[in-house]
């Protein structure tokens, strides 16, 4: 396990890291990502290398349910419980920008690695601070 320059914050101690696909919000292409979640608060990190300190982007997991895709059983979709958008933020030239989506689609390497990141994720979201 490679060791982060954190000073004890978010990405020292994961619940679970790997790569995974992200599908764009606007542009529906694939980028390959390294993700991290964080259990205080339940946050899922994206980050552009698997070394780098800064994320390019997170989404809180107030309220997210994450499911295994009916078309592809590699596949993650996270939605809001209770409707209403699942929010995002990514950090780009101009500062932190803040999102609103219907879902967001992962792709894992294969079935088993997504069955476990949306058993990890849900038990995330449940012990969010806010969580219902």
């Amino acid at each position: 396990t490679k060791e982060r320059d954190d000073e004890g914050n978010l990405f020292t101690d994961p619940l679970k890291e790997g790569w995974m696909r992200k599908q764009g919000g606007i542009h529906k292409g694939w980028s390959k990502r390294w993700f991290i979640l964080s259990g205080q608060p339940s946050t899922l990190f994206y980050f552009q290398n698997e070394n780098d300190i800064d994320p390019k982007g997170f989404f809180p997991l107030e309220n997210v349910e994450a499911s295994r895709s009916e078309r592809d059983e590699k596949q993650i979709e996270l939605r809001p419980k209770m409707g209403g958008f699942l929010k995002s933020a990514k950090y780009e030239n101009s500062g932190l920008v803040t999102g609103n989506h219907k879902k967001c689609i992962l792709k894992c390497p294969n079935s088993d690695e997504a069955q476990r990141w949306v058993e990890l994720l849900n038990e995330s979201s449940q012990h969010h601070p806010n969580g219902r």
